[in-house]
């Protein structure tokens, strides 16, 4: 079969149980690796210098994972001490590229995508985690909610059991084994949604550049932990109320033949369980309103271009089987052709497109900053681009000169510098003339140039340091950048048609307007907007539930007071607006501690967000929407309290 131009011979099949190296991308071939510049010229790789005429043969780039077997009885740590001396005698050989290197071991068990990607993972998921705990402790808080008020309820019920030697024990149990039902009953009936809801979470696939192929399937370990979590929840969340509803005063529980709550004055344990649901919720909705208003603010920030009206076009030639002087005229002819286009104001080709997720790292030192190949170089991102690279993004140069047609032809050894790097490194941001090394032995470049800060990893970064290097005429992988008058969008397939008018065949690396690679960055904002926002939503739903329960629980115990008001005259307006006063200020306290809360959690979320961690309009946005559930909550049970008829409700008593 042809493969990116290349003929290859199937020479064997892999059984249906086996992915490949990373366990959430599922391989489909596997090619030698002496073939990896042909099949993959990107990938996830770093380059600290070194000489080679491919990737294979440069000491200085890494980007291969090894994965090996152990031996029976052998364990992790003497595989790590037998890598150390192998890098101990690495760095001793080679000390230009190995003598800041080292090999760690990982046991393939905790490995989820790839070790380099793990950590940011982990972190993602103890988010998620520590929201799904908060919703759970908002629909825990309405259990005991819902057990104090049964328990109060049967508080005559209790004190005759008692009276007629009941054991205080027994009752504990029985309230408990009730408790503890519909914990199990609800952890049940969360698998069987989750089920569901992990078949639509499997076949959505995020806006990257390659298929992820998690396993989210149910098993024993997923089974065991929800009816755990469900069991300890329900044994924690109901001892509370069966600790009270068992302990009775005898006398006035008997007399009271109505079940009144006698002690329903006063701040209460189901209004401190109210108070807590609002103040998670309200934690909830404001995270969710920062990253809703963070993807609204990045879409307004100033790249330093116009993303809108910029089309990409990335092509690697060794894959469509073109040499380095074919290479050098397909690219010449596209240009051309793209700058003959209708509409087009600018054409440059570049080694790698700004927001692009496949980012280039050098390690650079400086004379005078690094005394010994034991100081740490500065990573610091970079490109190769044209003379045109500047212009087409609008790009203005602030100290000497950008790149030249003639840096590229003779090859010359000079680089561009943003602004960012020039004050980061050189006193006064005066770096015209200085010079720069990307590895220790490498021949020095001078910077020529100082350009204007610009985004190139995320929308939302800092001032950035980045190099600007001369592409070299003859390379076999680059990028077109077309800028043009209307939207990116109208003009993709007539950029696409004209380069495929030259090779029909041409295989695209990816393609697009820039703005689809701003989606890209931005996908970690979206999905935390959607699933804190709908955890939030969630959490507040439960809590209005929670309110309407305690209120309407509430003027449930209180209908022969409401009736006695209403008999003496109250009218139905102040009866209302007393039941509101009573849910409002659980509302209102609630929210206050909530608020306080929220704003510890936007520090923490600060560098996600392109907004203020207190920025003022989330949480408006979150106390407005949990102001007028709360009012909704808290109307019904009101309205229906002022409906009550006083003879009936004293006839009852």
């Amino acid at each position: 079969m042809k493969l990116n131009g290349v003929d290859y011979t199937v020479i064997g099949v892999a059984p249906a149980s086996f992915n490949g190296m990373l366990p959430a991308v599922r391989a489909q071939m596997w090619v030698p690796a002496m073939m990896v510049e042909d099949v993959e010229p990107l990938g996830n790789q770093r380059y600290t210098g070194g000489t080679g005429a491919n990737r294979i043969e440069r000491r200085g780039q890494r980007w291969l994972w090894m994965r090996g077997r152990r031996a029976p009885g052998i364990e992790p740590e003497q595989v790590q001490a037998d890598l150390d001396g192998i890098s101990a005698r690495l760095r001793e050989e080679y000390p230009d590229s190995n003598e800041l290197e080292q090999l760690v071991v990982r046991e393939t068990s905790g490995i989820v995508i790839n070790p380099g990607f793990d950590g940011i993972l982990s972190g993602a998921g103890a988010l998620i985690l520590g929201v799904v705990s908060l919703v759970l402790l908002v629909a825990c808080a309405n259990l005991a909610n819902m057990l104090l008020a049964r328990a109060a309820a049967r508080k005559r019920e209790i004190a005759i059991r008692l009276a007629i030697g009941a054991g205080r024990s027994r009752l504990l149990r029985q309230m408990l084994t009730e408790s503890l039902t519909l914990a199990i009953a609800g952890g049940a009936a969360g698998l069987l949604l989750a089920t569901w809801l992990i078949q639509l979470i499997a076949a959505y696939q995020p806006p990257l550049p390659i298929a992820i192929d998690a396993d989210f399937s149910l098993d024993w370990r997923v089974f065991a932990f929800t009816m755990l979590a469900s069991a300890v929840t329900g044994i924690a969340f109901g001892l509370v109320p069966a600790l009270r509803s068992s302990r009775p005063d005898l006398v006035p529980a008997l007399k009271d033949a109505s079940g009144a709550d006698l002690d329903g004055r006063g701040l209460t344990l189901r209004d401190v369980l109210v108070v807590v649901q609002v103040s998670v919720s309200i934690v909830l909705l404001v995270a969710g309103a920062l990253l809703v208003r963070s993807l609204g603010a990045a879409q307004q920030i100033d790249l330093g271009y116009d993303m809108n009206r910029i089309n990409f076009v990335s092509i690697a030639m060794e894959m469509n089987g073109y040499d380095e002087a074919n290479s050098e005229a397909f690219f010449s002819e596209s240009k051309a052709r793209l700058e003959a286009l209708p509409g087009v104001e600018g054409v440059t080709l570049m080694s790698r497109v700004p927001l692009s997720v496949n980012d280039n790292n050098w390690g650079v030192v400086l004379d005078g900053h690094q005394t010994s190949s034991a100081d740490t170089p500065y990573l610091t991102g970079g490109a190769s681009v044209d003379e045109h690279y500047f212009d087409t993004l609008g790009l203005e140069i602030l100290n000497g000169r950008g790149v030249e047609t003639t840096d590229a032809i003779d090859q010359t050894r000079v680089v561009v510098v943003t602004q960012a790097f020039a004050s980061r490194y050189f006193d006064g941001g005066n770096a015209v003339g200085e010079q720069l090394r990307t590895g220790w032995e490498a021949e020095p470049y001078e910077i020529v140039g100082v350009v204007e800060d610009y985004r190139v990893n995320t929308p939302g970064e800092e001032p950035t340091p980045y190099l600007h290097f001369p592409l070299r005429r003859n390379t076999v992988f680059g990028n077109f950048m077309v800028r043009t008058t209307a939207a990116a969008e109208t003009q993709t397939l007539a950029i696409e048609r004209e380069i495929r008018g030259i090779d029909p065949q041409i295989v695209f690396l990816d393609a697009g307007p820039m703005t689809k690679l701003a989606e890209t960055r931005l996908f970690a904002v979206k999905l935390g907007a959607w699933l804190i926002g709908a955890f939030g939503a969630l959490a507040l739903l439960l809590a209005a539930v929670g309110l309407y329960g305690v209120i309407g629980y509430s003027v449930s115990r209180r209908t022969r007071e409401i009736g006695i008001r209403m008999a003496l005259g109250a009218e139905k307006g102040r009866v209302v607006s007393l039941i509101l006063k009573q849910g409002l200020t659980l509302v209102l306290v609630g929210g206050a501690v909530g608020a306080a809360l929220a704003g510890l959690t936007g520090r923490f979320l600060s560098s996600v967000l392109y907004v203020s961690p207190l920025d003022p309009v989330a949480f408006a946005m979150a106390l407005g929407v949990l102001v007028a559930v709360a009012a909704f909550a808290n109307w019904v049970p009101a309205r229906r309290a002022a409906k009550v008829d006083p003879m009936i409700s004293l006839r009852g008593e």
